[in-house]
């Protein structure tokens, strides 16, 4: 017989997730949202959806636009799911999952206009997740959108390639006064560089600023988190972009006081701005003015049978590839801080889209229609992907030229 002894050191835990209550109508709902032809029908479909939790656009050729939070999220008796609840007491247990009306949306702002880049959309209940970005990326799009009525199909396009870096933009003003006494020659060319990339930060291909000030924040992060935490849980910290970004950029912009400064607050900033510029010397040379962003900045589509057999990565994937953006810009090309600077996430397809009677849509994905590498269609608009290049999309089956495929059910 065996037998199990728990103590108040180590309790017995249980774990209950909302993908365990779907109803199997996850298929159903995209199909439904697929041939929606209104806003009510759009809103029966996302009804249907169980999981996971996702936020969901709209608009119509009416001019209607909306924003809609969907998914089962638990409706808790206490606390938001955050940290362990005592499973005995009743008053903990889930009252059931919360309705939909209830979940975050909007519907025909009075900005005309809604935005969404992975960060919280909604402040306050219910919580629907607590891993989401800072708010960079959400933050430009609001700048750009708030400030014009007249953007056109060609500036949508345009904004989904901005390499405005918001928070460059954010954090440098409290970062650079600490690099006022440098002496060392190359140490002031690169302050000079990273202050004048300071006045307008965009992460484009040939700029040196960007790549010494995307530098100097990981090493920051070793800088300030490395003595507490250790090897393995700094390594864990810098593979969580998010978390890193709630950490250090309160510390850098709002808690300059905090005890992870440890000793004098401009004496870190200073000591890692120095390593950062000796690391970059050793790598690109020493002249700081001729480094640029794509020295160190990659993108790379990588297949998920990448490494599966040898040499297979050659046949499959493609990159890397020197690139601009990353990630706080629009324009992205994400990467993990413990692997610098090697894009893995970007747009996984480009779509802008004018609504109305005449409806013109512009689409590209990263690589191709076909999944075979062997055919032509596996890679054809990846050169367009890169260029922030689209195509104009068919809006019927009539208007379709060219070679085209039919799928027929078989009966």
């Amino acid at each position: 017989m065996l037998s199990c002894r728990f103590s108040t050191k180590n309790p017995p835990l249980s774990l209950r997730w909302t993908g365990h209550d779907l109803h199997g109508l996850g298929m159903e709902s995209l199909l439904a949202m697929n041939t929606a032809v209104d806003m009510e029908s759009f809103q029966q479909a996302m009804a249907l959806h169980d999981a996971p939790s996702a936020n969901v656009t709209y608009a119509d050729r009416n001019g209607h636009i909306a924003f809609q939070t969907i998914g089962l999220i638990p409706d808790r008796g206490k606390g938001r799911g955050l940290v362990p609840q005592a499973g005995n007491l009743s008053g903990n247990q889930w009252n059931g999952v919360v309705e939909l009306q209830q979940m975050p949306r909007l519907t025909d702002p009075s900005a005309a206009y809604i935005a969404a880049a992975n960060a919280r959309v909604h402040p306050g209940t219910p919580l629907v997740s607590a891993d989401n970005a800072r708010g960079y990326r959400m933050s430009r799009l609001h700048s750009v959108l708030a400030s014009r009525s007249d953007l056109t199909l060609d500036d949508m396009q345009a904004l989904q390639l901005d390499l405005h870096n918001s928070q460059a933009e954010r954090l440098l003003p409290f970062m650079l006064p600490a690099l006022s006494e440098l002496k060392d020659e190359a140490h002031v060319t690169a302050f000079r560089t990273l202050q004048s990339w300071a006045q307008k930060p965009e992460n484009t291909r040939d700029s040196a600023g960007a790549l010494i000030g995307e530098n100097w924040y990981p090493e920051l992060a070793r800088n300030l988190f490395g003595h507490a935490l250790g090897d393995d849980v700094l390594t864990r910290l810098m593979q969580q972009n998010y978390l890193l970004n709630h950490a250090l950029d309160r510390l850098i912009a709002e808690e300059t006081h905090s005890v992870w400064w440890r000793a004098e607050r401009s004496t870190v900033l200073r000591e890692s701005f120095m390593r950062t510029i000796q690391q970059l010397s050793q790598f690109f040379g020493t002249s700081p003015e001729t480094w640029r962003w794509d020295d160190a900045h990659s993108v790379s589509f990588v297949h998920e049978l990448n490494g599966a057999a040898p040499f297979m990565d050659r046949w499959l994937s493609r990159g890397p590839i020197p690139w601009g953006g990353g990630n706080p810009t629009l324009g992205r090309a994400r990467y993990s801080h413990d692997q610098p600077f090697k894009g893995r996430v970007g747009a996984t397809v480009r779509v802008v889209a004018k609504m109305g009677e005449d409806m013109e849509v512009r689409a590209i994905t990263p690589g191709g229609q076909h999944g075979h590498p062997s055919s032509r269609y596996y890679d054809d608009q990846l050169d367009s992907w890169l260029k922030g290049e689209l195509d104009t999309l068919a809006n019927s089956p009539e208007d379709v030229t060219g070679i085209t495929t039919s799928l027929h059910p078989v009966h």
